[in-house]
């Protein structure tokens, strides 16, 4: 039996919600929309939106978007949107994201921010555009607010005969399948459906798997719904599913047709949504156009829209089934993390403590007190797991980043400083040189210095007793360029395309200490989040070679 109780419990919060935000539009009627980016009335406004804050619901910024709007912190009161609310404080970048309405969606985009931007708890890729939607809630580094969308563009014209159908057909391709959202691609199949035929009701109905009944997805038109399932058998809908084939119906003379919403109509077209070659819903329209009846050409056009929704229904599927799995797979990280932050470190604490004072004990056999200096080096190496594992775990988030001014060279000298003791133990010196004239970058020192110990630990793990490992910073306008260099055995051929894949280990070598392949891929991440790159390569001499390429607009102006 399926547990229905989280769908529940959504489905009265978004009604809640919506309750909430119906009064605060009433209040909202007599506000001012400050319209943005075009001050001048020539130019008419596309979208009224509404930010409101999460932190505080009273503080509210209402747009009237006309044109493309930067979302940022600025010292300009005038061409600045979110400085009432101390995005500064907040972590949002000068330019974060912009807002970039069209005539069917409202696109955010970041644009490279240090913080990163999230829609609805998902962090989103830098110069993509993601279209959001109304009640979205979105978070520019700490601030977060929910979007509302009042007033938005209508959709397309209706359809004349001399315009370019193909046109026509790639706008509604585009419209429907760029959802992953199944109600908003369901939302939109129905209003391209409205918008090219003559349609007062539109239904889409998918088949329950569990039960083969066809259920009402969907619906746009109708006041109240009174049928919300329908058998395959004794029914026009359950009809062209069993087919495959398009239905029309009509009222040729007599009384008007009652379908089984309970309405009367006077006509009605069923068509199938169908995937590899199974029918798993219909799309429907009617109307109450006296005289009126469904064309072939409409009948087509359904056929083509039917055809895009079952491709956004499958593409809506197998997203939330991902969505899923992922949110399963961060509860379990999450736990992870909470016990060998707490509960493993505890214990390896309090073991490494008895055996300490074991060892401060007189009178110890040279066999105890071997067995006494084997648990304890067996603790360190432990405890040396466990804080990779826990960086590991962070892997799974985008990281918050807390920038300031730092200088480089101290950054690599406090990462050498924490890989000394292990180097030690193998007789291996660093060798530091820096290229070109020294500058300060903003950078989360923390982070960083974390991606570079990564990379040291790396070196000292394959290198070959009292060899060197060489670390080289290059200075340029473009950027920084670090380069940490060992001696050895340096990195097959083969592994090198795949060399920063999570939880790839390299050869084991002899007396090597136990890892979990994740080094690489910690400084992948601490790079990446700075916006920059890393490469390895097999030097010519000998040995591996790894680059890390910080982009020259991190540099203290």
């Amino acid at each position: 039996m399926m547990d229905y109780t989280n769908d529940a419990i959504r489905k009265v919060t978004s009604e809640l919600r919506d309750e909430i935000w119906r009064e605060q539009i009433q209040q909202q009627d007599n506000e001012i929309f400050r319209p943005v980016p075009y001050p001048d009335p020539n130019h008419p406004c596309t979208w009224r939106v509404t930010l409101s804050m999460t932190f505080d619901s009273r503080q509210i910024i209402n747009l009237d978007l006309n044109g493309e709007v930067v979302l940022g912190r600025n010292t300009d009161p005038e061409s600045s949107i979110l400085n009432s609310v101390d995005a500064a404080q907040l972590g949002v970048s000068r330019r974060h994201a912009l807002l970039r309405p069209t005539d069917k969606h409202l696109y955010l985009i970041d644009q490279g921010s240090t913080n990163g931007t999230w829609i609805n708890g998902h962090a989103i890729g830098a110069n993509a555009p993601y279209s959001v939607s109304n009640g979205d809630i979105v978070k520019l580094g700490r601030l977060e607010f929910v979007i509302k969308i009042i007033n938005r563009p209508g959709t397309l014209p209706e359809p004349q005969e001399h315009r370019d159908m193909a046109e026509s057909l790639a706008s509604i391709a585009c419209t429907i399948t760029s959802h992953l959202d199944l109600e908003q691609a369901l939302t939109e199949a129905m209003n391209m459906v409205m918008s090219f035929t003559p349609s007062d009701e539109i239904t889409i109905w998918l088949v329950d798997e569990y039960t083969g009944e066809l259920v009402l997805q969907s619906v746009q038109g109708e006041r109240d719904s009174r049928v919300h399932r329908l058998p395959i058998n004794d029914t026009l809908a359950g009809k062209v599913v069993r087919s495959g084939q398009p239905l029309r119906v009509h009222r040729d003379t007599g009384d008007p047709i009652k379908i089984k919403t309970g309405y009367l109509v006077e006509a009605v077209i069923y068509v199938p949504l169908s995937a590899g070659g199974m029918t798993f819903g219909v799309l429907s329209a009617a109307h109450r156009r006296p005289g009126e009846i469904f064309t072939e050409r409409d009948e087509r056009i359904m056929s083509y829209i039917a055809d895009l929704t079952a491709v956004a229904v499958q593409n809506a599927r197998l997203y939330r089934v991902a969505h899923d799995s992922l949110t399963r797979h961060i509860k379990v990280v999450t736990a992870l993390r909470y016990g060998l932050s707490f509960e493993m470190r505890n214990l390896l604490k309090a073991a490494q403590g008895y055996a300490g004072l074991l060892q401060g004990t007189r009178g110890l056999d040279i066999d105890t007190r071997e067995l006494v200096n084997t648990i304890l080096e067996a603790g360190t190496e432990m405890h040396h797991l466990s804080v990779r594992m826990i960086q590991s775990t962070a892997l799974c988030e985008e990281p918050m980043l807390d920038i300031s001014p730092l200088d480089v060279t101290d950054v690599i000298a406090k990462a050498i400083e924490t890989q000394a003791e292990a180097a030690q133990r193998q007789q291996i010196t660093f060798d530091c040189q820096t290229v070109g004239e020294a500058y300060l970058i903003q950078a989360d020192g923390r982070l960083l210095q974390s991606g570079i110990q990564a990379l040291l630990d790396n070196a000292i793990k394959f290198s070959s007793p009292e060899s060197v490992v060489t670390v080289i910073v290059n200075y340029s306008y473009d950027g920084t360029l670090i380069q940490v260099c060992d001696s050895g055995v340096g990195i097959p051929e083969q592994d090198l395309p795949d060399l920063f894949t999570k939880f790839r280990r390299g050869p084991q070598l002899t007396g090597m200490r136990a890892g979990l392949g994740l080094g690489l891929e910690i400084a992948r991440t601490a790079i990446g989040a700075h916006h920059g790159t890393i490469n390895a390569r097999n030097r010519e001499d000998g040995g591996a070679e790894f680059s890390i390429r910080l982009p020259g607009k991190l540099r203290v102006k």
